[in-house]
């Protein structure tokens, strides 16, 4: 019987794109950067090594620290028109080449995992979760994302199973471009809803 264990990445700020993960003690373990504040061109993902994660508890904005280019692992290139781009262990790939869709209009996203086995992100639930994808049923959840408690000053985290932690690099740099896209899917439903209903009142 498998008892579910898993590692807490808190967020320090609620963004897929411009946050700080880390974990219940304070150590900072990957930072998530992204240039600009109106646009979004490129989002660098950097592991944070333990002996520099020191600078990150002392710091009192983490976000503001410029991460030691040595320590980025990955970088996505973001498109509207045509796939995003992912930089990852010296190679470019289209995203869509990591994360492939069985069906297009689903908004499962399948990948391999290091391990062989198959995974799939999902976002139907209104939060993005990972589930295994080996025929089993029901299917396992490894990893979900935890919204947070304001009034309980829980910050957002994403858990991640302790059977799967050995490709947190691949979880983390599949979670920014899931997420994001969830996100933004919701921002765009939500002000084509706003927009109909004023428009409706006008009329």
């Amino acid at each position: 019987m498998h008892f579910n264990t898993y590692m807490h990445l808190e967020l320090t700020r609620n963004s897929t794109t411009s946050t700080v993960l880390r974990i219940p003690d304070g150590r900072a373990v990957y930072h998530i950067k992204t240039p600009g504040l109106f646009t979004r061109k490129t989002t660098t993902i950097y592991r944070i090594p333990e002996t520099s994660s020191q600078r990150y508890q002392d710091a009192k904005k983490m976000h503001d620290i410029e991460p030691n280019p040595e320590e980025e692992i990955a970088r996505i290139n973001w498109h509207n028109i045509q796939n995003s781009r992912l930089i990852w262990e010296g190679r470019a790939y289209d995203v869509q080449d990591i994360l492939k869709p069985k069906y297009a209009w689903l908004e499962k996203k399948h990948f391999t995992g290091p391990d062989g086995r198959n995974y799939r992100w999902s976002t139907s639930s209104g939060t993005a979760k990972v589930k295994t994808d080996d025929g089993s049923k029901p299917a396992r959840v490894v990893v979900k994302m935890n919204q947070g408690n304001i009034f309980k000053r829980r910050h957002p985290a994403l858990e991640v199973d302790d059977s799967v932690t050995f490709m947190l690099d691949l979880i983390v740099i599949t979670w920014v471009y899931v997420e994001t896209k969830r996100r933004d899917a919701q921002e765009a439903a939500s002000t084509s809803s706003t927009s109909a209903a004023t428009a409706a009142a006008a009329a």
